[in-house]
């Protein structure tokens, strides 16, 4: 952490019901990087090492940008995020559980 400027969280685990390789995420970098502007303040995030030859990267990828633009978005101004509402969920794992 560099206070007002950058978190990173290093992934130890990963648990994720709608993939095979529970590994993928393991030791990949999830980074908010933290920006004064003129208007406020800009937050520009980046999964580092998620890439698309990963099982979860159709699903994650999309995930992220809900998560970060939408639910984080709304957690920071309105209070209330909605942490497992991202659009596609429902559908991976239901394909996940087809095989």
């Amino acid at each position: 952490m560099v206070p007002d400027q950058r978190v990173v969280w290093v992934v130890q685990e990963n648990h994720m019901t709608f993939i095979q390789d529970q590994t993928e995420w393991v030791n990949t970098e999830i980074r908010f990087d933290i920006a004064a502007t003129d208007g406020g303040t800009e937050l520009t995030f980046t999964h580092v090492g998620l890439v698309p030859d990963y099982e979860c990267y159709s699903a994650c990828s999309p995930a992220w940008t809900f998560y970060i633009t939408e639910s984080l978005r709304d957690l920071v101004t309105t209070g209330v995020g909605q942490p497992s509402e991202f659009p596609g969920q429902i559908e991976a794992e239901a394909a996940a559980a087809r095989g």
